[in-house]
C-alpha cells in the first residue's frame, strides 16, 4: 500500500489533461477517471460489498435470466459491473442430473451440433463439449455423482481361441484392426497386442525345429512374410522375420560380428545397397549383424558420398 501511494502522489502531479481521455476498459467503457491517483486507489481498495454468497449468486442468476444488463445488475446489487461479469460465468456451473445426460446421449447419436445441444439442453457450448468428450472416454472410478463421467465398460475378459482364429481370418480379409474390434466386441488396444502375439497370445514362446526348418524353407523358395505368417498363424509376422534371420546369422561357421570393415567388404555393401537388398539380407549375406552393416554403411558410404560432393564446396 505504501508503493501505491507513492506511485498515486507522483502521477497527481502530471498535468490531468494527458488522462483525460483515460478509460477502464475492464468493466465499462463509460468510466472515465479524473486522474491516475483516483485510478490507482479504485484498482487497491477493497470491496465494499465483500464475498459472493449463495444467497447473491441465486439473485444474480435470477436477474440474467430476467434479462437484465450486466450494469443493471451491478447497480441493484451494489457491485461493479467487472465483478458481475466475473461472476456471471461461476453461477452456471450446475451439476450435471440424469435426465440430462441421457438427453445429451441421445443427442450425441443424432450427430447434431454443439451448438445445437447447448441450445436444448441450456447450457454454454463449452459446457457440452466438456461433457461430449467426458462421456466418450470410460472413467476408472465410474460415474462420480452430478459428474457426466461414461458408466465403466470396459470388461477384462480371456480371448477365446475362436475369437483368436476369427481375428486372424478378418485381418487376412482385409479387415483394419478397428473393424475387427467392433466385430468382437473388444476394444483396439487389446485386439491390437492380440494380432501381435500371434493366436496363441502367448508372450514367451518356444519355436520347435520343425516349425524352425519349415519356416526356412518357406521362406528361402522367395515365398513372402505375409504368406509365410498365413501358414504359421501361431506365430505373429515379426518374430518369424526375427528368428529367420538369427537362423541365419548363427547358420555361419564363423560369423563376422565384431571383425574391421575392409575395403572388399565396403565394396561388396555398395554394391547390395544399390541393388535394393534390405539391411537385414545383407547382413544374413555376409555374416554380420544389421546394426553392423547398417552402421557401415551409415560411417562410410554415407561419408564417403559426403566428401566426394563438389556441389557443397
Amino acid at each position: 500500500m505504501h508503493n501505491v501511494g507513492v506511485l498515486s502522489s507522483m502521477l497527481s502531479r502530471i498535468p490531468p489533461l494527458l488522462f483525460s481521455g483515460w478509460r477502464h476498459f475492464g468493466a465499462s467503457a463509460k468510466w472515465t477517471y479524473k486522474s491516475p491517483s483516483e485510478h490507482l486507489r479504485r484498482l487497491s481498495a477493497p470491496s465494499e460489498t465483500g464475498k459472493w454468497t449463495v444467497k447473491d449468486r441465486v439473485t444474480l442468476k435470477k436477474l440474467r435470466k430476467s434479462g437484465k444488463t450486466d450494469e443493471e445488475i451491478a447497480s441493484l446489487l451494489g457491485r461493479s459491473v467487472a465483478s458481475v461479469k466475473w461472476e456471471l460465468p461461476r453461477t452456471h456451473r450446475d451439476p450435471w442430473t440424469e435426465e440430462e445426460l441421457c438427453k445429451l446421449d441421445a443427442l450425441i447419436a443424432q450427430k447434431v451440433s454443439n451448438r445445437v445441444m447447448a441450445d436444448a439442453l441450456g447450457r454454454s457450448v463449452y459446457s457440452v463439449s466438456n461433457a461430449k468428450s467426458r462421456r466418450s472416454r470410460t472413467a476408472s472410478q465410474g460415474k462420480r455423482a452430478g459428474r457426466p463421467y461414461a458408466r465403466p465398460k470396459t470388461v477384462h475378459r480371456k480371448w477365446t481361441e475362436d475369437e483368436s482364429m476369427k481375428l486372424l481370418e478378418m485381418r487376412r480379409g482385409g479387415a483394419s484392426i478397428v473393424e475387427a474390434a467392433n466385430a468382437l466386441g473388444r476394444s483396439r488396444h487389446s485386439t491390437a497386442q492380440r494380432e501381435r502375439r500371434g493366436a496363441s497370445g502367448e508372450k514367451h514362446l518356444v519355436m520347435s525345429l520343425d516349425e524352425q526348418r519349415k519356416m526356412v524353407e518357406m521362406r528361402d523358395s522367395g515365398m513372402p512374410w505375409k504368406d509365410v505368417h498365413f501358414q504359421m498363424p501361431r506365430w505373429s509376422q515379426a518374430a518369424l522375420c526375427l528368428r529367420y534371420h538369427r537362423i541365419k546369422r548363427d547358420s555361419f561357421e564363423a560369423t563376422r560380428t565384431g571383425e574391421l570393415w575392409s575395403q572388399e567388404d565396403l565394396d561388396e555393401l555398395r554394391r547390395l545397397v544399390a541393388e535394393g537388398v534390405p539391411f537385414r539380407d545383407i547382413a544374413v549375406r555376409m555374416g554380420r549383424s544389421p546394426s553392423g552393416v547398417r552402421r557401415a554403411y551409415r560411417y562410410h558410404i554415407i561419408k564417403e558420398r559426403y566428401n566426394s560432393d563438389q556441389s557443397r564446396l
